[in-house]
């Protein structure tokens, strides 16, 4: 008897458990609008049609007239881009609603990163060069200095497996650096 009760009050458990899983999910917030949705109800007056959005997206357009039947898209053509909707001469007259979404408002607005505030002009009283046609003459650092000399390299093996390298330059300057000083090297 135990047992059958035991087994009831889990079965009753179960269930209670069960009805308020359901009743957790149905209290879910639906009322979640997308601020980029748009729709629009136009009376049809002309052949062109501009929206009041500056970059519609293909997604999700649809063009319905007032009982809520879908246009087809043999009777406009859209221009995603420029927010601009060609109607067929047929439809003018009609009454049709434009459910479209944009682009979010930071696409059309120009973000930086850092505060432009403090971003100077550069000041034009420090000017540290000139414009004009002055040749200037071109100096060789060492064009008045002779050299002479020799480099040598060499590579000594010993008998143990042992190596040794040797270098020696042997170099002579003279001549002039500018015309009040003159070197003599060796």
């Amino acid at each position: 008897m135990y047992k059958k009760n035991h087994l009831a009050l889990k079965k009753y458990i179960f269930f209670l458990l069960l009805i308020l899983c359901f009743l957790r999910l149905g209290a879910q917030e639906t009322g979640w609008t997308n601020d980029n949705f748009r729709q629009d109800t136009v009376f049809i007056s002309s052949d062109t049609l501009k929206l009041n959005a500056k970059l519609i997206l293909p997604d999700k357009f649809k063009i319905t007239d007032t009982a809520g039947n879908e246009v087809s898209e043999r009777f406009y053509n859209i221009n995603f881009e420029h927010s601009e909707i060609s109607f067929d001469p047929l439809m003018e007259g009609q009454k049709v609603v434009i459910y479209y979404y944009v682009h979010p408002k930071f696409q059309e607005e120009i973000v930086f990163s850092k505060d432009t505030a403090i971003i100077r002009e550069p000041m034009i009283e420090n000017r540290y060069y000139s414009l004009g046609r002055k040749k200037t003459e071109t100096k060789k650092p060492f064009d008045g200095l002779n050299s002479r000399g020799s480099l040598v390299r060499g590579i000594r093996f010993g008998n143990n497996q042992s190596a040794s390298v040797q270098s020696s330059l042997d170099l002579q300057l003279t001549g002039q650096l500018t015309s009040e000083i003159g070197i003599n090297a060796v």
